[in-house]
């Protein structure tokens, strides 16, 4: 009698069907995936459009506080009182100001922000003079820097149209120039360049903007386009670097801060044409 050992295989699934099984699975969590995509950016829609709707319904009110306030500390000047009591009065309606006044800027930040992420914008592309674009900017902060004893320096003389919004886009350098007076070392310099470059293969402007600032640290450096991101104690909204970041976005471009030896470098860069495909 031989011994003879039979061999029995198991059934097993046929390839075809192992494969639609993964498809399926595969379809249902990309379909998962995208439901969950979808839901959170509508849930941020509705987030920047009730912050939209509720800065713009407290703005109004707070405008007519901030005007009789003003008229309040003319008005004051008129009136006959004790030289120690006018000082006291003078001060206390200065600090309300000041006070109405850092609240509007922190409503009409996170109205600009709410609006720009809900699509909300308008923007106007025209073709625009980057050069004088940034002159008027440097222009307008000139007295900001001085009482800093900060040198503004512009590191171009060639001039250089392409298609931007030119009122947002100085809005976005007046927020990183000056960011870069409120910390630079007194009596240093802030620089302003910029060159041509490529983006996403496309021909692009790099726009640059350096100062001193051996404070910062790494981790305020990851965080620095967050919303109410503020280095140390230092005044301000926090929003201005923040907004300046949707709105670089806004012109298909991206926006960086980079650690320097010396100091901190923001660097933009967008497309020299928006329309182009």
């Amino acid at each position: 009698m031989s011994n003879h050992t039979e061999l029995i295989q198991e059934p097993t699934d046929p390839p075809f069907l192992l494969c639609d099984i993964k498809s399926v699975l595969r379809e249902q969590e990309l379909n998962a995936l995208k439901k969950a995509k979808n839901e959170a950016e509508e849930k941020s829609r509705l987030k920047s459009e009730f912050l939209a709707n509720m800065s713009h319904e407290i703005r109004s009110p707070l405008n007519s506080v901030v005007g009789f306030l003003r008229q309040l500390s003319i008005d004051v000047t008129d009136i006959e009182m004790n030289p120690n009591v006018r000082e006291n009065v003078d001060e206390a309606l200065g600090y309300m100001e000041q006070g109405a006044n850092r609240l509007m800027m922190l409503i009409n930040g996170l109205l600009d922000i709410s609006r720009l992420e809900a699509g909300k914008v308008e923007f106007e592309f025209h073709r625009n003079d980057l050069l004088a674009i940034i002159r008027s900017v440097i222009g307008e902060l000139t007295p900001q820097a001085k009482e800093r004893k900060i040198r503004l320096k512009i590191v171009t003389n060639n001039r250089l149209e392409l298609t931007f919004d030119g009122g947002k886009i100085a809005q976005v350098l007046i927020n990183l120039v000056g960011n870069a007076i409120k910390f630079a070392p007194q009596e240093s310099q802030v620089i302003v360049s910029f060159k041509r470059t490529t983006l996403f293969e496309k021909e692009a402007v790099s726009v640059s903007v350096f100062n001193e600032d051996e404070c910062i640290s790494d981790k305020e450096l990851e965080h620095v386009f967050d919303r109410f991101m503020r280095k140390g104690k230092q005044c301000g909204t926090g929003l201005g670097l923040a907004i300046s970041r949707e709105i670089i976005s806004a012109h298909n471009g991206n926006i960086k801060a980079v650690k320097m030896e010396t100091g901190i470098k923001f660097i933009f860069t967008i497309p020299l044409n928006q329309n182009e495909e």
